[in-house]
């Protein structure tokens, strides 16, 4: 169990103090404010700079991908449809304040990540074994069963339906 006031990475730390000045806002002005809590999300033209398209581009391109640790560690991916889908949600409920999870709260292995994006590539991965990063953790993924009970928050895109669309758009490009 982490315990908060003693973070092992950095996305704890960075992520409280949004939510506390957010908290404290809306108390001190009654604006209505939302914080939400983002796992990775990708989409058909996700950006350069996520994890997904990284790799797919070093796969097509034939160059080795960092793999971090055994590939044991897990990751909650969430395609961007289902992130709008909640933030849409969120609007029509128009609550004064709330923090909402929006994630697929269902992870998938580095390896199996891989492997998924070399399927759907239609190519062989590049590995570039390296040691585990300091601070990363084992597992990561969101609780949405406060956004499921005040939004009906309900993910509909699973990773290798997600990661099918991404190539497509990836090898159309």
């Amino acid at each position: 169990m982490i315990k908060i006031d003693r973070p092992i990475s950095l996305m704890l730390p960075a992520k409280l103090p949004v939510k506390c000045y957010a908290i404290a806002y809306h108390h001190l002005y009654g604006d209505v404010h939302y914080v939400f809590t983002f796992l990775p999300s990708y989409m058909d033209s996700s950006t350069s700079e996520m994890v997904i398209h990284k790799f797919a581009e070093n796969i097509a391109q034939g160059e080795p991908i960092p793999f971090f640790g055994d590939g044991s560690s897990r990751r909650d991916y969430t395609y961007i449809d289902d992130i709008i889908q909640g933030i849409l949600a969120s609007i029509e409920k128009n609550y004064p304040y709330e923090v909402f999870n929006l994630g697929n709260s269902n992870t998938i292995s580095l390896k199996e990540l891989v492997a998924t994006i070399e399927q759907a590539i239609g190519k062989q991965a590049i590995i570039k074994q390296m040691d585990n990063q300091p601070g990363d953790v084992p597992i990561t993924y969101a609780d949405i069963s406060y956004s499921e009970k005040m939004l009906g928050f309900s993910p509909s895109t699973n990773i290798y339906d997600g990661i099918k669309k991404f190539a497509a758009w990836f090898k159309a490009k």
